[in-house]
């Protein structure tokens, strides 16, 4: 890959196999730090599905996945 963002600037950089792992731990932390439960390494499905909404909170078909 000659993209240092693969999946978005949001995901942050992913150009090698450590980058992409540290950028899913640092968006998995931003997500869980969003819930009151930051022990348990879950994250509610409310919080997940926020991913399908632009900013202007409408949303992104393409994202929704049946």
């Amino acid at each position: 890959m000659s993209d240092d963002f693969p999946f978005t600037p949001a995901f942050g950089p992913a150009k090698t196999r450590v980058q992409c792992v540290d950028s899913s731990e640092k968006l998995f932390e931003t997500l869980r730090q969003r819930t009151n439960q930051t022990t348990l390494p879950l994250l509610p499905f409310e919080i997940l599905s926020e991913v399908a909404y632009d900013s202007n909170d409408e949303l992104i078909r393409d994202k929704v996945k049946v």
